[in-house]
């Protein structure tokens, strides 16, 4: 998900023009003097040519980083499987997305408005052209896949840090604010935003005044109070968001027992359309209703809080847990979770010398998945690949199977019956959770945009970013990512004797963990909301005095100059 929002499209792109014509110097000829103020037409057409061009740029170059970035988010638990990594550590691969932007980010907000902006962002969309083709070196540098028992920890760590270093390049900011329009196409050109800057008019700039004003702008915002309640709402929201998206397949596999692919695929198809209806339709809203900074915090507030409360229906959509001998259920199929080794051996075992560390499940034919078919208990074998069947299975004859059928088959067991009706509950809640959501978010982002002077707006949602990436984008996968690996039933383990990635999770624990921290967080953004309306609203109060005062100054004033 794009991570500016973008509120502000036409505007943004208009006052870009707008700059350009006003300090583009007027050279004056003799015998050929031009009225100010009145351009020619063709002049009025070919900038109206370019505003459009910059936006149809703009928006591709936003449809190309966006979906890298979807992309990589989907992709997190493949990464984790293929090298054999915690969730923590993957949590730490996408905090460093933000790395790149936290350190140039609060420069090119304030330069970049005073410089060539469509060049800078062309700049920009080129570097981060190269960055996504740089993330794709770790596919090419690991070699072909590889048995796990031949490949070491070292190796699998190597490729970590080429990972962080690429991330950072991809995530470069260039983008300036724009409208609801570019919400909806952040859904393939980042090379397109160069053509943009042979289209631009050129920009005059005085290099000496560069700068001069960035320490009174940054005191101007920290004494915003506003601003500053905003910017703490952002990295609450943000803080929760994150961590939830990016874990959000894994959540759908544990919990639902769904494939990776098939998660993706249910994410992309249930929120992404809703969510670029929501954006459009709250821009277009905005702009036709005129809405005030008072009456936009107040819808975002609402709308905002409409959302939160339907969150929590989520914890009704949930599945039983999958039964797997030794760690949600005992042998004989009592209901237990347990975090020791030791409860993986068991009377029908105990003779098989069985390996503990390996992952290799098998679904017995009581329903009962095992970690191995050792410790199924398993005699014998027929068949190979993946039709091969297990056969005189003690601990699934154990269980009370019928005596006749005590085999086994490769893989766990598929989920109860309710599993694929609740995920449908919970994909349709996600979906109108999105939407609400998304219709507040243009308005909330008008507060951010309102709450500055004209001359601050760049740089502001520059120091915004910046601060919703150093306290949220950075940590947020980091403690989401470790907070989900306590819940680890059965960690995978490397043949070098490191820990490898979590096999299996309490999925009540998980659950738990993965919907309340969001809950937790996004509950205590609301203090701050509510208090930008009662400052909002003392502002209206102000202003609304001052305006019926007014008028009675102007008379008492016209009375002392007749005296």
């Amino acid at each position: 998900m794009s991570k500016f929002k973008c509120a502000i499209s036409v505007i943004s792109c208009r006052n870009l023009f707008k700059t350009t014509q006003k300090q583009t110097p007027v050279s004056v000829k003799k015998g050929n003097m031009k009225e100010p103020g009145k351009p020619r037409a063709e002049d009025k057409i070919c900038c109206i040519s370019k505003l459009k061009v910059f936006l149809l740029a703009l928006s591709l170059a936003f449809i190309g980083k966006t979906m890298s970035g979807a992309y990589m988010n989907s992709m997190y638990t493949q990464i984790e499987k293929q090298f054999n990594i915690p969730a923590s550590l993957v949590g730490i691969i996408n905090g460093s997305f933000e790395i790149g932007n936290l350190l140039l980010i609060a420069f090119v907000s304030y330069f970049g408005a005073k410089l060539h902006r469509p060049r800078i962002i062309a700049l920009g969309c080129t570097i981060l052209s190269f960055g996504c083709l740089l993330i794709s070196l770790p596919h090419f540098l690991f070699g072909r896949y590889r048995i796990e028992s031949s490949i070491s920890q070292q190796e699998n760590f190597s490729v970590v840090p080429l990972c962080l270093v690429n991330q950072n390049l991809s995530s470069l900011p260039t983008e300036k604010p724009s409208t609801a329009c570019l919400h909806t196409a952040t859904v393939i050109g980042p090379f397109l935003g160069l053509l943009l800057a042979s289209f631009c008019a050129e920009l005059f700039v005085d290099i000496g005044s560069v700068g001069a004003d960035f320490i009174p702008f940054l005191k101007a915002l920290l004494h915003n109070p506003v601003y500053m309640l905003f910017i703490c709402i952002t990295v609450l929201q943000f803080s929760a968001f994150d961590g939830m998206i990016s874990f959000l397949p894994k959540y759908l596999e544990q919990q639902f027992g769904k494939s990776a692919s098939d998660a993706i695929f249910l994410i992309g198809v249930y929120n992404l359309p809703v969510l670029c209806v929501g954006y459009f339709s709250g821009g277009l809203f905005m702009k036709k209703f005129k809405i005030t900074i008072y009456q936009a915090a107040n819808i975002a507030f609402w709308v905002s809080l409409l959302e939160y409360l339907l969150y929590f229906a989520a914890y009704w959509t949930v599945c039983d847990t999958s039964p797997v001998a030794g760690l949600t259920v005992s042998y004989q199929g009592v209901e237990q979770v347990s975090y020791a080794e030791n409860t993986l051996l068991a009377g029908c075992n105990m003779d098989c010398d069985c390996p503990f560390k390996i992952w290799d499940p098998v679904c017995g034919s009581n329903g009962i998945t095992y970690v191995s078919p050792c410790l199924a208990g398993c005699k014998s074998s027929r068949g190979t690949g993946r039709s091969v069947v297990f056969e005189n299975c003690t601990c699934v004859a154990a269980s009370g199977a019928s005596s006749q059928n005590i085999s086994a088959t490769l893989g766990q067991c598929d989920g109860h019956e309710n599993c694929d009706k609740m995920l449908h509950y919970f994909l349709i809640l996600s979906l109108v959770c999105s939407f609400i959501f998304s219709l507040a978010a243009m308005p909330g982002y008008m507060v951010l945009i309102r709450s500055l002077k004209p001359e601050e707006k760049s740089f502001g949602v520059g120091i915004h970013g910046l601060a919703s990436r150093v306290f949220a984008g950075i940590p947020s996968p980091i403690y989401f990512g470790a907070l989900i690996d306590t819940t680890c039933l059965k960690w995978g383990t490397m043949t070098c004797g490191g820990e490898g990635a979590c096999r299996m999770y309490d999925v009540v624990a998980y659950r738990w963990f993965y919907l309340g921290l969001p809950a937790v967080l996004r509950g205590v953004s609301y203090i701050p909301s509510t208090l930008v309306l009662l400052i909002l609203k003392k502002r209206l109060k102000s202003e609304k005095s001052i305006l019926m005062n007014a008028p009675i100054e102007m008379q008492d004033k016209g009375q002392e100059a007749v005296k």
